[in-house]
């Protein structure tokens, strides 16, 4: 899981760039944390057009990117428990005409990220794949810095465990 990605941009950009530049992103953090890919560009798409209502807001948060994550997320997993649909199902690679990104980690790794409770599932997206910070994370997650950091540690615990498991 070690991937790098470009840090989040929002402050002085306008709507557009953001828009070009993170939405790949956004889409494929997303689908690692609901498990569907379709859902997540419907969820981002959603969260993008909120941001958009609100960019002179949105674009002066640290992290713009997590804002829109996080409304992606929320709007996700509360439409689907309105449809009662299963949340997990297993994430599919992106098309290749999709611009050009940090890749889904491998279909065993990522069954396992997918496998893990919602909140560490949560954690691990954010902190390893959209690579905030523990402070970053906690606001975005809307938690303490201390659960952040012992809800990875146990995430990284079980994901530890379920790969040796299977190799």
């Amino acid at each position: 899981m070690g991937m790098t990605l470009a840090p989040d941009i929002g402050m002085g950009l306008d709507f557009g760039a953001f828009h070009r530049e993170q939405r790949p992103r956004l889409v494929r953090a997303v689908a690692a944390s609901i498990g569907d890919l379709d859902r997540a560009a419907e969820a981002v798409d959603e969260a993008l057009a909120r941001a958009w209502v609100r960019w002179d807001h949105v674009s002066s948060l640290d992290a713009p990117g997590g804002w829109v994550f996080r409304v992606a997320v929320n709007h996700a997993r509360s439409r689907w428990r309105r449809l009662g649909r299963e949340l997990l199902r297993p994430v599919m690679e992106l098309s290749s005409g999709s611009t050009p990104g940090p890749e889904l980690p491998d279909s065993l790794l990522r069954d396992a990220v997918l496998g893990l409770p919602e909140h560490q599932r949560d954690v691990v997206v954010v902190r390893l794949i959209l690579d905030y910070d523990t402070a970053t994370a906690a606001n975005l997650l809307g938690v303490p810095e201390g659960t952040v950091t012992s809800r990875l540690s146990r995430a990284i615990i079980r994901l530890r465990s379920k790969m040796e498991t299977q190799s």
